[in-house]
């Protein structure tokens, strides 16, 4: 099994770039510089990070950290991650282009939304080593359920005498990965009765191309099962930022069977259910006017589905398309973002953003006096903000009222 923080060799402070062209693989390019990761002896260790890579007529170039710049022709797009030689997966890189970048983009932001001090949604690896007196062997399931199919010809079974990471429980059920070979890792459910560490996510997914499911992603990334294009699938986990940008943990139906696994995140879609009825109560210009800043301080939402948007008054140099959708997580009451509906944004370089949104007429007084005032509130993780109608507030900072009695609402002018 691959080790997650892999010992590199000390370097010295000159940067050294490793180039290598193979016959019948894209075009890569490394740089090696220290990391702020430390080892054992506290001292910082040296890794490599994708510089440059070209597949065909796709090229991908590091602009700064967790920053890349896909390019396919005239099309381009920001694909934000980190791609080092420990997580680099050539199966797996953006080699459509743009629309590969959207859809992993998209896949991270209808997780990241729900993400918290918690963690929900997200697991890591906590290495467990194996018993020297004591072990026991266990059967190995594809899901969290005696009814899910095996692996290995359905002898699928780890033993506690080897050592294993432990990912996430869920009552009496665990998600682990072990090693079967020297070429194979799996992950898979056992009940070992660890303590409940993290929340599953239940976020619809269709698969956009014929594609398949891993329960290897680190070592073989053999197919257990095929996934043909329109494939339902629900995403339960994404595995740590840092450990890997490829795949996406889902639950899948194969056979008639339960089966969980990995897969490709430039291969699948959020499965979303617009709310256009919904979307039509925030059609207008609005401004930040108290809470985090989730986006930014001036944001235009036009009834054709465009959007713009920016941090200066007269000026929107960002924009994209927006749609409001339902929020599959709804109700949940252990959750921050348990909105009915989620705000978002597609980015026209391809960036995404996904919000818990909520619409409400209130009014400028706690009292329940004064002009009538819409709100648009906006959650996201542990953080939230409240927009006011552009036009709403003066710069001195007092209400503008209208001969209805409600605030002003201008349109934000684009330039």
């Amino acid at each position: 099994m691959r080790s997650q923080k892999t010992g590199w060799k000390r370097l010295g402070s000159t940067l050294l770039a490793l180039t290598m062209t193979l016959s019948l693989l894209p075009t890569t390019a490394f740089a090696a510089g220290y990391s702020d990761q430390e080892n054992q002896d506290d001292i910082k260790v040296a890794a490599y990070t994708l510089t440059y890579a070209k597949m065909g007529g796709v090229e991908v170039e590091r602009q700064e950290s967790y920053r890349y710049l896909v390019t396919q022709g005239e099309d381009s797009a920001m694909w934000v991650t980190e791609v080092t030689l420990e997580n680099f997966n050539i199966h797996n890189m953006p080699r459509r282009g743009v629309g590969d970048v959207r859809r992993m983009r998209d896949v991270y932001s209808s997780m990241a939304l729900y993400e918290n001090y918690d963690a929900v949604g997200w697991i890591g690896a906590q290495n467990v080593p194996g018993k020297k007196s004591g072990k026991q062997s266990y059967p190995v399931y594809a899901a969290p359920s005696t009814e899910a199919s095996r692996a290995a010809k359905g002898k699928a079974s780890f033993s506690t005498g080897d050592e294993y990471r432990l990912y996430c429980t869920e009552g009496d059920w665990s998600l682990i990965e072990y090693r079967v070979s020297l070429r194979t890792s799996r992950f898979g459910w056992v009940k070992i009765g660890q303590p409940t560490q993290s929340q599953r996510l239940h976020i619809p997914m269709l698969t956009a191309y014929d594609t398949y499911l891993t329960d290897d992603p680190h070592v073989s990334e053999y197919h257990q099962a095929e996934l043909p294009a329109g494939t339902k699938l629900t995403m339960w986990y994404l595995l740590g930022v840092s450990d890997d940008w490829a795949y996406a943990y889902v639950e899948a139906t194969v056979d008639g069977k339960p089966m969980c696994g990995f897969v490709p995140r430039r291969d699948v879609v959020i499965d979303d259910v617009e709310q256009p009825d919904e979307a039509a109560k925030y059609v207008g210009s609005w401004y930040l006017y108290s809470g985090s800043e989730i986006g930014y301080f001036y944001l235009r939402l036009d009834a054709d589905g465009r959007f713009y948007c920016s941090d200066d008054d007269g000026a929107q140099p960002y924009g994209g398309t927006w749609c409001v959708v339902r929020n599959p997580m709804a109700g949940e009451d252990n959750l921050w973002i348990s909105t009915e509906s989620i705000l978002a944004l597609n980015y026209s370089d391809s960036m995404t953003m996904r919000v818990g949104v909520d619409y409400i007429v209130s009014t400028t007084e706690e009292d329940g006096e004064g002009l009538t005032l819409p709100l648009v509130n906006l959650a996201y993780g542990e953080g939230g903000c409240t927009y006011v109608p552009y036009g709403a507030v003066d710069r001195y900072g007092n209400w503008v009222a209208t001969a209805d009695g409600s605030v002003r609402q201008m349109t934000l002018p684009i330039q």
